[in-house]
């Protein structure tokens, strides 16, 4: 549901931001987790047909025309505002955790530019490749779109960035782990899209008054709610449920 894009700072498709509650929208939203590639706006293309009345000559002077139209350009990508440079702390603290290659890979454009389709990763971990390989700039993509679908606020995504930099050695212990422990294979821990997404919900809901339910995430992530609801509690579990920030102990680097 969701063509490559051209460089890290993805093109972000223009899709309708999700109002809390409004399930209509929000079933309308590509999902993030079963394709990990933009989709372009289809467009379609109306040629008006050529009478019978007119010469041949004519005619044909108005086929050669149609064939020398040039080829339609895709949409420019949609700028994204992140002032505080949230996004690329978001992208580079997954990479140290998962791919420590990845936040190096991310900002190289004859990299992406060399790209003319993208890797889909797994829909779930195997027993071989238990940690989904996701390409760096499909990972960008990702966090782009969940916290502009989302409306995601800086601080928000700051303690976010907190819980996953906490619960890290957790994460790298299931990695670990995966290679000789099957239970541990379908374990959230093991999809850093799933991490960020738990994160970002239990920061929602620990600093907001409102915020949206889990069926509102899934609407907006693509998976059910009870897988959202799983991903959730599994990082609250690594952090034991201690979601408050600014003591000794907390990430300040964010």
């Amino acid at each position: 549901m969701l063509s490559a894009p051209t460089s890290p700072a993805s093109q972000v498709p223009q899709v309708p931001l999700p109002v809390a509650g409004d399930h209509t929208t929000l079933a309308k939203l590509p999902a993030l987790f079963t394709q990990t590639t933009p989709s372009a706006p289809q467009s379609v293309k109306h040629h008006s047909p050529l009478p019978n009345t007119l010469p041949e000559q004519q005619r044909a002077k108005e086929q050669v025309a149609h064939s020398r139209k040039p080829a339609r350009q895709s949409p420019s990508p949609v700028p994204v505002q992140d002032p505080e440079g949230l996004i690329e702390d978001s992208l580079n603290l997954l990479a140290s955790i998962y791919n420590p290659s990845m936040a190096a890979r991310a900002h190289s454009r004859s990299h992406a530019a060399a790209q003319t389709t993208l890797p889909t990763p797994p829909a779930s971990p195997t027993r071989k490749t238990s940690v989904p390989a996701i390409a760096p700039h499909v990972m960008h993509w990702f966090i782009v779109e969940l916290l502009r679908r989302s409306h995601t606020s800086a601080p928000v995504i700051r303690a976010a960035l907190s819980y996953i930099a906490r619960a890290a050695p957790e994460i790298r212990r299931a990695i670990e782990d995966s290679d000789d422990d099957s239970s541990a294979m379908d374990s959230p821990l093991l999809d850093p899209r799933r991490v960020y997404l738990a994160a970002i919900i239990l920061g929602s809901k620990f600093l907001l008054d409102r915020t949206y339910t889990n069926k509102t995430w899934a609407g907006v992530s693509g998976l059910d709610a009870l897988e959202v609801g799983r991903c959730e509690r599994t990082l609250a579990e690594t952090l034991e449920w201690r979601l408050w920030i600014g003591g000794p102990n907390s990430s300040t680097s964010f």
